[in-house]
């Protein structure tokens, strides 16, 4: 059967029709009429379950699927057991809304979506402060101590620790201070699209950017260094007030996508997302213009919270972590605690 569009109704309800239309009802609309819409459950029913009850256990994919092999009392849910559970921690609509980005095909269609968003995603309510080591078992990389550098203005012992390394790290590092877990980094990738997209004007304004520097008066004009880092960046273009506003769209579009890498743009939306300072840990490899431009103090739009938090950048790679033409091509992000 070829099912041309779905429409989720609730946890274990889908919609279905033949054909695909911006409608919801299609008695409304002359395009899609005769095209009813059919409904069906994703899981079994309670017949069915009977009938597996002597089937072989199977890993569950899903927290919310059912163990048809427990022949008594009430099915429970399960709980996400691995990293690989990112998404399903999610409510529902926030995790429907970050896939939606996927038939986004603009800068201004995504800014459209956005405007919607924001009003259903509410505040986040988190103290990245109250987050430690010890009390979310979080594991520490070793390797990544070896390379922490000496001149981070910060008396406290703090530990690198680590997260998924698949293009979520720097989501998941929000995940970590925002939720004490990284099971919600697909909504902190959304909170920080909305971020990049609302307040565009200001991550494209070399004063804002500035705000966290000692030298607030620097010649150094950010919006252009950070174009030159992203990826949608073309060796031996003229970067001009435009050329720098399409980069910046085209990479904000990029990162609609699950486990797309992020950078140094991102950090400083994830800061106003979190309302709290993050110290940009850059570590003393590569070339070292390459840390003068990325380590440092990124302050947020509005403060909740005046001490700062740490992220760091790393690498898998360790030719990258040493090659000084270049600095890191491929970027991680840990959290300090």
């Amino acid at each position: 059967m070829k099912l041309h569009q779905l429409i989720f109704q609730k946890d274990y309800e889908i919609a279905y029709r033949n054909i695909s239309c911006t409608c919801q009802e299609p008695s409304d609309c002359s395009f899609c009429t005769g095209q009813e819409i059919k409904f069906s459950r994703i899981l079994a029913d309670k017949k069915q379950q009977e009938v597996n009850t002597k089937l072989k256990p199977q890993s569950l994919e899903s927290p919310y699927a059912i163990d048809l092999t427990e022949e008594k009392g009430p099915s429970k849910p399960k709980k996400a057991k691995t990293e690989e559970h990112t998404n399903t921690e999610l409510p529902f609509d926030k995790n429907e809304a970050i896939y939606s980005f996927k038939n986004v095909k603009s800068h201004r269609e995504l800014k459209s979506r956005c405007s919607q968003l924001i009003k259903d995603l509410g505040t986040l309510e988190s103290n990245p402060l109250m987050v430690n080591i010890m009390d979310q078992r979080m594991e520490v990389d070793a390797k990544a101590m070896d390379n922490y550098p000496d001149d981070v203005p910060d008396t406290r012992a703090l530990y690198p620790c680590k997260v998924s390394s698949d293009g979520n790290c720097l989501p998941s590092c929000g995940s970590v201070f925002a939720h004490k877990s990284e099971f919600k980094a697909s909504e902190i990738r959304l909170r920080i699209v909305i971020e990049l997209v609302q307040n565009e004007h200001l991550y494209l304004n070399n004063n804002f950017l500035l705000k966290g520097t000692t030298n607030t008066k620097s010649s150094k004009n950010l919006p252009t260094i950070y174009a030159q880092y992203s990826d949608m960046y073309l060796p031996g273009i003229h970067l001009t007030e435009n050329i720098i506003r399409s980069i910046y769209q085209k990479e904000i579009m990029k990162i609609t996508l699950e486990k797309t890498y992020m950078g140094i743009w991102q950090i400083h939306a994830l800061s106003s997302v979190l309302c709290t300072p993050i110290y940009s840990v850059y570590p003393k490899l590569g070339n070292p213009n390459v840390r003068q431009d990325l380590n440092g103090l990124i302050l947020p739009r509005e403060y909740k919270h005046k001490q700062p938090i740490y992220i760091f950048w790393t690498s898998t790679r360790s030719a990258d972590m040493n090659n000084e033409s270049t600095g890191y091509q491929t970027i991680l992000f840990l959290s300090y605690l």
